[in-house]
């Protein structure tokens, strides 16, 4: 209600009763005590919907600045759950600006990490796999599951989980993908191998599709593919250095025998114990092995004892005769 609308209403009073002076007045004055109650009702609607909008808008904006921050504090997070780094590693967020990396570096899609002459780098996937970066290697993710492999070697080990997902390890002569498996891909200029020593691999080189076993090696260059060869993974250089990037192996409190079962597992032999299985378990052994190549770890070992060791065709045999 307006004051021509109040006016009018006392004009319209004034025709019916003819009121005196005095009532005319109070008349006057409740009807104006009505008009101004109204514009107050109508004043405290306006400030209750402006302040209404208001916090809808600030609690819109901190949502927004909450899921900024959290993207930023979590920008790589789905890739992989940890890594563990050893040696100097530089990563490029601008080309041709490299800075060093911790395990707290924040990466993003697109970025480079390269390996020096002395490091390497586990990386502890989502899955529960496990992809290990080989010395002078130079890599970029894409995503959780798919790697540019632009140089280098990477070690894939999906046996470690029960749960492996797809992964793509992408170069320019070809991608290869897993079907739970341990493997190696190294890709240098005009040539991509992949070994496999568990499990199976299937290779895309653009041309044809290649499929690889257990103990199966194979060869492409820009050409196209190689035959495949049969190899043995425990002294091979493709494999060499994956052992080497174990984590360190306490042989305190172990035995020969706890040690021959675990370094034939991971070098994938089969143990000739000629007899002298039960007396292995009574030699205690001391140190670690860590950094050390197959071979490496067995002459450290067997050095120590009074047994010997001997590999052929993929058969670790122990014996106690001089070599």
């Amino acid at each position: 209600m307006n004051k021509d609308q109040a006016d009018n209403i006392l004009k319209q009073l004034k025709q019916r009763t003819m009121p005196d002076a005095e009532k005319q007045q109070a008349a006057r004055q409740h009807v104006m005590a009505h008009w101004q109650n109204n514009l107050k009702k109508q004043s405290r609607q306006r400030y209750a919907w402006t302040a209404a909008v208001a916090a809808s808008t600030v609690m819109v904006f901190a949502l927004v600045l909450f899921m900024n921050i959290d993207s930023d504090n979590n920008q790589f997070s789905p890739m992989y759950q940890q890594v563990d780094i050893h040696g100097t590693i530089m990563f490029e967020q601008d080309p041709n600006k490299p800075q060093p990396m911790t395990p707290d570096t924040r990466l993003k899609p697109g970025d480079v990490i390269q390996s020096s002459d002395e490091s390497y780098l586990v990386w502890h996937l989502n899955d529960g796999s496990e992809l290990r970066q080989a010395p002078n290697t130079r890599i970029t993710w894409q995503n959780e599951q798919r790697i540019d492999l632009l140089a280098g070697q990477l070690f894939h080990n999906t046996d470690v989980t029960p749960s492996a997902k797809p992964f793509v390890i992408s170069t320019n002569l070809g991608t290869v993908s897993h079907v739970g498996t341990q493997y190696v891909v190294n890709h240098q200029p005009n040539e991509l191998q992949v070994a496999v020593k568990t499990g199976e691999v299937s290779i895309n080189n653009h041309q044809e599709k290649h499929t690889i076993k257990h103990n199966e090696l194979i060869s492409i260059s820009p050409s196209g593919a190689e035959p495949v060869q049969i190899f043995s993974s425990h002294n091979h250089p493709l494999w060499s250095w994956t052992f080497k990037t174990e984590q360190p192996y306490s042989l305190n409190g172990q035995s020969l025998h706890d040690f021959v079962v675990w370094i034939s597992q991971k070098a994938d032999l089969t143990v000739n114990w000629q007899g002298l299985k039960e007396k292995a378990k009574n030699v205690s052994l001391q140190g670690t092995i860590n950094n050390m190549t197959v071979d490496m770890a067995l002459n450290t070992v067997f050095a120590t004892t009074d047994y010997h060791y001997q590999i052929h065709q993929g058969r670790l045999q122990i014996s106690t005769h001089e070599k």
